[in-house]
């Protein structure tokens, strides 16, 4: 077993669906999906600028089972502290090569707060 695998954690999909708010609107709620493990390593944190505001992201690389794809956008939960991250680079975009030994997906992920 390599550090990598032992480092996964328990994580779980969130998806948005919306539903009627009983006025005629819409209102979106979050909802769990299936589980996952994935480690998840911090190398830094950035200066991000969204418009006129600057603020820090924290961006973390993300290690899953190579049968695990995350779309870039996803989100997800970690189990064990309930952290909501986003995904920023789809676990299909790094694959790993064939050779490898480590079967693992890679990907980045950035802290985030559910809209």
């Amino acid at each position: 077993m390599t550090l990598l695998e032992r480092m996964m954690e328990p994580c779980v999909r969130l998806y948005r669906e919306e539903e009627p708010d009983g006025l005629g609107g819409r209102v979106g709620a979050w909802r769990e999906g299936e589980g996952f493990d994935a480690a998840l390593i911090k190398p830094r944190d950035s200066i991000r600028v969204e418009g006129q505001k600057q603020e820090a992201a924290e961006r973390w690389t993300l290690a899953a089972p190579a049968g695990v794809s995350l779309a870039f956008h996803e989100a997800f939960r970690r189990r064990s502290d309930g952290r909501v991250f986003r995904v920023t680079v789809a676990t299909r975009d790094a694959p790993v090569p064939d050779g490898s030994l480590l079967r693992l997906a890679l990907g980045a992920c950035e802290g985030w707060a559910l809209p």
